[in-house]
């Protein structure tokens, strides 16, 4: 059964030898995954090491080995490579065998879905901190005022600035926007040697909003004349002032507090980007199933409802009528339709039908196809643009995204469907996180699009 589980596998991944160029049916392997591990055979993620283009047995173990060409983000060509310039002493053997081939994203890719662990000793966690550190993160020993503009756009994420710091801040910005503006007059010392087309200074007349500003935070020391009651100031001498009043940031700057901090959150800005997720949703990313855990595995099913597909008639059990008119050739008829006793199922999207407005979610107990109306995958399958506010929603049937689906059963399929009457009062819920005491944390409604 082992191999034969394998040759099943195989088939289903398009990955026969001399196939090269046939696409993964990521949906068909989940569904074979999940019947596979129901037996007690292991499915184990790749190693560079030893995994092949294709699944592999690996009989003294009763493992499968997951197929280097069915890594999502791996194509053929990348995974004949891998095999080729096999063996590998460390990342950086692996790195400098491949790089003509082998980029960033295809190394995220195999990092995710635990290349590397045997090479390195460690978690594909661990192996990530080391990739980033070593290849991605440039940390800095110093700070000046060149980083001040995305030191700023830390701070509105999460606050970290002294408050002392910030008001120096504020006068920085405020001095940038004074000589922005265009000049009230030049001058040119008389009793200097004047320059070639040039002028020894420039003086800026003040609006009232810098005016209070001005008044606020400097002294006079820079005002020049004083024009229909509005400061005229040099641009030197209000220079001169702005840096005395600056030390509180320069000297921030300098602090090796200030300089850890920075570097931690450009760090994990990288992690942000690259490496969010825990590791049940890198093994989705990366080989579309779950070899080890679902999940979903700590959700409470009965919390929420959540039915196992497979328990359910495949005819659905009607429990009242739904009554309408309908129009046909100028005549009313009154129709009805029956109402089904509704139910929820819980999994992870792995693939969509735009044509027959379906998806393939992978339960903790196999794949179900979900059929939608119209209208319903439309409004669910469209990606909303970001605001000032709030960032982009994509697709809720974006391959990973985990869903609570209001419905029935009918023969092998599960249609999405509620009623006035339902207790649920959404056909779809996406799942955001599942907490230790197995309660999730839910979005319910799409944002309104702009």
């Amino acid at each position: 059964m082992l191999y034969w589980d394998c040759a099943n596998l195989i088939v289903a991944a398009g990955s026969i030898e001399g196939t090269e160029g046939e696409s993964t049916n990521y949906a068909k392997v989940a569904g074979l995954i999940g019947s596979i591990q129901k037996t007690g055979t292991k499915i184990v993620p790749p190693d560079v090491n030893k995994a092949e283009f294709s699944f592999q047995v690996d009989a003294d173990k009763n493992e499968i080995v997951f197929a280097l060409k069915s890594l999502n983000g791996i194509n053929d060509e990348m995974a004949n490579v891998i095999v080729r310039n096999r063996p590998y002493t460390s990342m950086q053997d692996f790195i400098d065998k491949n790089q003509e081939i082998i980029k960033k994203t295809a190394m995220l890719k195999l990092i995710k879905a635990g290349c590397f662990n045997n090479l390195l000793g460690l978690s594909a966690h661990d192996v990530m901190i080391q990739y980033i550190q070593s290849y991605l993160w440039s940390p800095v020993e110093k700070l000046t005022l060149a980083q001040l503009k995305r030191i700023m756009i830390m701070h509105m994420k999460q606050a970290f600035i002294p408050e002392e710091v910030l008001h120096a801040i504020s006068l920085k910005n405020f001095y940038s926007s004074v000589i922005q503006d265009r000049p009230y007059k030049l001058f040119v010392d008389p009793s200097k040697k004047a320059l070639k087309r040039g002028y020894h200074d420039r003086y800026f007349k003040l609006n009232d909003t810098q005016q209070q500003i001005f008044a606020e935070n400097y002294t006079e020391d820079s005002v020049v004349e004083v024009v229909s009651g509005k400061y005229v100031i040099s641009e030197k001498l209000f220079e001169k002032e702005t840096k005395e009043k600056l030390q509180e940031l320069t000297e921030w700057l300098s602090k090796d507090s200030t300089i850890e901090e920075y570097n931690r959150r450009t760090f994990q800005e990288l992690w942000d980007q690259y490496a969010s997720g825990t590791k049940e949703d890198w093994d989705m990313e990366t080989m579309c199933c779950y070899p080890e855990k679902h999940a979903l595995a700590d959700m409470d099913d009965e919390l929420y409802g959540i039915i196992d597909f497979n328990e359910l008639p495949e005819d659905p059990v009607s429990y009242d009528d739904v009554s309408y008119v309908k129009y046909e050739n100028g005549n009313r008829i009154h129709r009805s339709v029956p109402k089904y006793d509704i139910v929820r199922i819980a999994g992870t999207v792995v693939e969509k039908n735009k044509d027959k407005h379906k998806i393939v979610l992978l339960t903790k107990t196999g794949v179900v196809t979900v059929k939608f109306n119209k209208n319903t995958f439309l409004e669910y399958d469209r990606a909303i643009a970001a605001t000032e506010c709030e960032e982009k929603d994509s697709s809720w049937f974006t391959r990973g995204t985990k869903l609570m689906i209001a419905g029935y059963r009918r023969q092998s399929e599960f249609r999405a469907c509620i009623y006035k009457d339902t207790i649920y009062k959404q056909v779809i819920i996406r799942i955001k996180e599942v907490d230790e005491d197995g309660t999730v944390k839910v979005e319910i409604e799409r944002r309104i699009d702009g």
